[in-house]
């Protein structure tokens, strides 16, 4: 019995298209494979990446909607993008020894006691790992927007699935970015800052199928979600480094 594969629509007769190789027994995607997708053959760097990246540049809602739908040989796999791009971050950060702009979170610290020691070691995290608070509020974001949105057509997964494609994107093109930090630290904010709004909503109007002025005003507000996500793991580091001093 033929059946139809979802990556490249040509009718299969075994376990595997004979046209693109992917396997024709595509579920639901779960978190399971999700995580598992994505750490499988890490490293290992085809056409997939070159596509996922030119894809979520071009039409970022329709390409995670494609991944969703059962496109996981044209697509690289979210969780595997956002390894590798975390990775280059890392390295391209500490080769240009670029400084992310701080200036929304500078605070005096000519106080003594307790509060300014806390406050000390947060701007040194903030400086240092800021990318990785970046990502790890990731599942509580797509939490929020699963709620926000309120669509029967997308689980969490597939709202998880859709906030790492999107928010990964815009620290690749922070990579970009950074090298004006060494000549303005708040400009390149700026343009992090400006980028992230402009392309997230957008990926969500696409995503969500948003319409009207109702639509934009929701795809701002996913953004401001997204903040809310980040602002939510800072604090409870803060909370978490005043109970231990």
């Amino acid at each position: 019995m033929a059946n139809t594969c979802l990556n490249c629509g040509e009718e299969a007769q075994g376990v595997f298209c004979h046209q693109c190789g992917q396997s024709i027994h595509t579920t639901r995607l779960t978190l399971a494979q999700l995580f598992r997708s994505g750490f499988e053959h890490l490293f290992s760097l085809d056409s997939t990446f070159l596509r996922t990246i030119l894809g979520l540049t071009k039409e970022p809602g329709a390409t995670c909607q494609g991944y969703i739908d059962g496109k996981r040989k044209t697509y690289m796999s979210p969780v595997r993008y956002m390894l590798i791009i975390l990775g280059v971050l890392i390295l391209w950060y500490s080769m240009i020894d670029v400084k992310i702009a701080t200036n929304p979170f500078e605070q005096d610290m000519n106080r003594e006691g307790t509060m300014a020691l806390v406050l000390q070691d947060v701007k040194f995290f903030i400086r240092h790992y800021i990318n990785l608070v970046l990502f790890t509020a990731l599942p509580i974001y797509a939490l929020f927007l699963r709620i926000a949105w309120r669509t029967k057509k997308h689980n969490y997964t597939e709202t998880l699935c859709f906030s790492i494609y999107t928010i990964t994107h815009v620290q690749f093109f922070g990579m970009i970015i950074a090298p004006l930090a060494l000549l303005s630290p708040t400009v390149a904010f700026t343009l992090r800052f400006a980028l992230l709004v402009g392309f997230v909503s957008w990926a969500q109007w696409q995503f969500f199928a948003a319409r009207g002025a109702w639509g934009a005003v929701r795809a701002l507000f996913g953004v401001g979600l997204y903040m809310f996500s980040v602002g939510l793991t800072l604090s409870t580091y803060i909370v978490l480094k005043f109970l231990l001093i």
